[in-house]
C-alpha cells in the first residue's frame, strides 16, 4: 500500500515508482491477454480482424 510507505521523500518516491512499474507490467500483461481473448472470440463468431502490429 503506497500510503504505508515510510521514510524520507526520496525513499517514498523510489518505492512508489517500483510499485507503479509493477502495476504497469501487470496491466500490460492483462491487456494483452484480453486482446487475445477478444480476437479468439471474434474469430469463433466469424469476424476476421487483423491483429495490430506490435511496436
Amino acid at each position: 500500500d503506497v500510503v504505508k510507505i515510510r521514510g524520507d521523500a526520496q525513499r517514498r518516491l523510489r518505492c512508489m515508482r517500483r510499485i507503479l512499474e509493477r502495476l504497469y507490467q501487470l496491466l500490460q500483461t492483462d491487456m494483452e491477454n484480453t486482446a487475445e481473448q477478444v480476437y479468439s472470440t471474434l474469430r469463433f463468431c466469424g469476424v476476421l480482424l487483423q491483429k495490430p502490429s506490435s511496436e
